[in-house]
């Protein structure tokens, strides 16, 4: 890497590559009514160009629930700017970028939900068929009521985190390359390439010994990289093709499109004793998983299991709502969700630590 000799996906050349763009929604919410991909049929130079109807097997893909579609079909919901609607094959990149351009799409706007407390309200849309809960997590300790009225000091604060970027270096890059015994190899920089597997063999309707996936260095990933980008699109444009096929992100699609931090409201109750003691904590968490689950319904039970810090405390109680909305989808990203939980419930100790007049150091050493 220091020398420049690392090679990464989108430094591999195969004969006959094509490349490839994806036509994305850009709205935040709505219904896809009509998709004409004719003019992008019709340039010189353009090999294939996809739909939803084209996708051979299952229609959605996931890392733990299969939510999020390979692309959205006529009369199917857009739950946010990054859904694919078509892809592209060309011969370069930028009869690729001009085709996928050229795409014409006609959408039913839907009211947006921005946030996960919106999203629990009553009368908003609900955007996936369970509607908008992904997950209520619950953690139960002791004795609510007892505890709070054994404590002397009682703190109550909300905070807020808002979604964060990965900034990973080198954006998404995949090649599909069709191989001539019916296999499908693809090179990409993945942080869980089993699971890309079983991704893009469901998605084409294969067995998973057709899919090789073939691990390539990384240029960062910190979580960024785990949810499927660009694997079971390049497996379909090269299957259809019969010839390789890279998908590369620019920076802009890159921050549409991937998993980010989980934004969250988190609420933290907090009762000690004089002497520094803590007797009770109570938390409350909105966890916003974006348009699909990713892993949000893993990073959320972190984020809860950990919102009362790494303390002993006999009385406890945790909710976290874990709600879908109309922002990019959130998923891993380091910490796993214990940054939140973690900055809330630190912040409070301090403000505990200054309210009884202890050193905030051995505060914690107490209560440890």
């Amino acid at each position: 890497k220091v020398t420049g000799s690392a090679i990464y996906t989108d430094d591999l050349v195969f004969d006959g590559m094509l490349y490839a763009k994806v036509r994305r929604a850009l709205i935040p919410h709505g219904f896809l009514k009509n998709l004409d991909i004719s003019k992008a049929k019709a340039l010189p130079g353009v090999v294939a160009v996809l739909t939803a109807k084209d996708i051979p097997g299952e229609h959605n893909h996931g890392l733990v629930i299969y939510d999020w579609p390979v692309m959205v079909g006529i009369g199917e919901r857009v739950r946010y700017v990054g859904d694919a609607i078509a892809i592209v094959a060309g011969e370069s990149q930028e009869i690729a970028n001009m085709a996928s351009a050229l795409i014409e799409a006609q959408f039913d706007l839907q009211p947006v939900i921005t946030n996960p407390v919106q999203a629990r309200q009553a009368g908003v849309p609900q955007l996936h068929e369970k509607g908008n809960l992904l997950k209520h997590i619950k953690v139960r300790k002791g004795d609510m009521q007892a505890g709070f009225a054994m404590a002397d000091v009682i703190l109550e604060r909300t905070f807020f985190t808002p979604i964060t970027e990965h900034a990973f270096i080198e954006p998404e890059c995949s090649i599909g390359v069709p191989l001539t015994s019916g296999r499908m190899e693809i090179y990409v920089g993945s942080q869980i390439p089993y699971q890309d597997r079983t991704q893009v063999a469901r998605a084409m309707g294969w067995p998973e010994e057709r899919v090789r996936i073939v691990g390539q260095l990384m240029g960062g990933g910190f979580g960024g990289k785990e949810d499927v980008m660009g694997q079971i699109h390049v497996a379909m444009l090269a299957n259809v093709t019969r010839r390789p096929v890279k998908l590369l992100f620019d920076r802009h699609e890159s921050l549409l499109v991937h998993p980010k931090r989980h934004a969250t409201q988190i609420r933290v109750k907090i009762g000690a004793k004089k002497d520094g003691r803590l007797v009770a904590a109570e938390t409350e968490l909105y966890g916003d998983t974006g348009a699909y689950a990713s892993l949000g319904d893993k990073v959320m039970t972190r984020a809860t299991t950990h919102s009362a810090g790494p303390y002993d405390i006999p009385h406890v109680r945790a909710d976290c709502f874990a709600m879908y909305t109309n922002n990019p989808p959130a998923g891993a990203f380091r910490g796993f969700g214990v940054t939140q939980s973690a900055f809330a419930v630190e912040s409070m100790m301090d403000m505990l630590a200054e309210k009884l007049n202890l050193e905030p150091v051995d505060f914690r050493r107490m209560n440890a």
